[in-house]
């Protein structure tokens, strides 16, 4: 077989004596790169029917490492690209980095180059040498338009799962890229995600990541992102904990609303409240104030005592006031809490806080014949 080397080591090493044939394919070689398309019509219609051309053309790299293909891709030569397709090119050759014309044509974002290689039967399982996927190139070009085609191509079909080098499915690097409609294309077709990159990080992560709320939109539309609300990475955040350590604020806000929990702990031990303190990130530090607030009272009314006292361990006060100017402790009485009642006043709330209507807790206690919370708020008399 031809030695698709032996012109260029020979040429340079001052040793190649150039045959007709010889100097023909260094001529369409040198054409290719500097996009001389007559030229190259003529060189190819001269060698046609030669096995060598066809050897040349799949196994030809310059010093480079690229091929005849390669250098017309780089230079968007569609004519030429055709013109040696049709020669016997190899559409998935590959050059030093591993990467196809396929591939390198969707880093230009060229879909006339795209779809020429597709129909052309390029492999889109084919990655370069660090991982990158047709697909995953594809999703990088944010041209969901470009994705589709890769996608439902006739000729080869890529894995809708398939991972880049980094780890993220193209669904997930479309998350991560911020491409909602790519990101809806794929949910459509069917795209897993549920599945994490390569540290630990689910779709709800990486939304809070960059706040694409509008991205987690989508997902909050289905009853299953449920499950991954709670999952952490490997640096141990939830995806409302990234929101909160990323002054992440609409989906923080979203997050929230969903029941994300308020008190989940990253690796270092903080809680998202202490994070967003911390960095001085105010809006989000009052939201989730707010939020823990509300829960305080959910956790009075209800005599949910560890939750109460996790709260309080936040640093939240143990006298807000509703929207009736009734605080915990208010609550706690009014639904019969004593253990609640209790943890309250060991945590300094309140009992002689009056609400709207001008009644403290120990009023209530009082008004309502409730002895055993009487005998808890009431202070004991002074000792003469």
């Amino acid at each position: 077989m031809f030695d698709s080397n032996l012109i260029v080591i020979l040429f340079y090493s001052g040793e190649f004596f150039l045959t007709d044939f010889s100097e023909s394919l260094i001529d369409l070689f040198s054409a290719v790169k500097t996009g001389k398309t007559n030229e190259i019509q003529k060189l190819l219609n001269s060698l046609k029917g030669e096995e060598t051309l066809i050897d040349w053309l799949k196994d030809y790299r310059d010093s480079y490492g690229s091929g005849v293909l390669s250098w017309a891709v780089k230079n968007s030569d569609q004519e030429a690209i055709e013109l040696l397709l049709e020669a016997g090119a190899e559409p998935d050759e590959i050059n030093a980095r591993g990467e196809t014309p396929l591939l390198n044509s969707l880093d230009q974002n060229n879909e006339n180059l795209i779809r020429i290689f597709l129909e052309a039967g390029a492999d889109t399982e084919k990655k370069d040498f660090a991982g990158n996927t047709p697909l995953t190139k594809a999703v990088s070009t944010g041209n969901v338009s470009i994705v589709e085609m890769v996608l439902e191509n006739e000729y080869s079909t890529p894995d809708l799962e398939e991972r880049n080098g980094e780890g993220y499915t193209p669904i997930l690097l479309a998350v991560d890229l911020g491409h909602l409609e790519i990101v809806e294309y794929l949910l459509d077709q069917g795209a897993d995600f549920f599945k994490k990159n390569s540290e630990g990080r689910t779709i709800l992560h990486l939304t809070a990541l960059h706040n694409d709320f509008e991205i987690l939109d989508l997902f909050l539309e289905r009853e299953e992102t449920k499950t991954i609300l709670e999952d952490k990475d490997a640096d141990g955040n939830t995806a409302l904990l990234l929101a909160s350590s990323h002054d992440s604020v609409e989906c923080l806000e979203k997050l929230i609303q969903l029941g994300a929990d308020l008190l989940q702990l990253n690796a270092s031990g903080k809680t998202g409240l202490e994070e967003a303190e911390r960095q001085k990130y105010h809006h989000v530090t009052k939201i989730l104030k707010k939020a823990l607030t509300e829960k305080l009272f959910f956790a009075a009314k209800h005599g949910k005592d560890d939750l109460c006292r996790s709260i309080l361990q936040t640093g939240i006060s143990p006298n807000p006031i509703d929207q009736e100017g009734n605080t915990p402790l208010h609550v706690a009485v009014i639904y019969n809490q004593i253990s609640t009642t209790e943890l309250l006043l060991q945590w300094n709330a309140s009992p002689f806080l009056k609400n709207l209507n001008g009644k403290s807790p120990l009023d209530i206690a009082k008004e309502e014949e409730k002895i055993e919370f009487v005998q808890i708020l009431e202070p004991e008399p002074e000792k003469d």
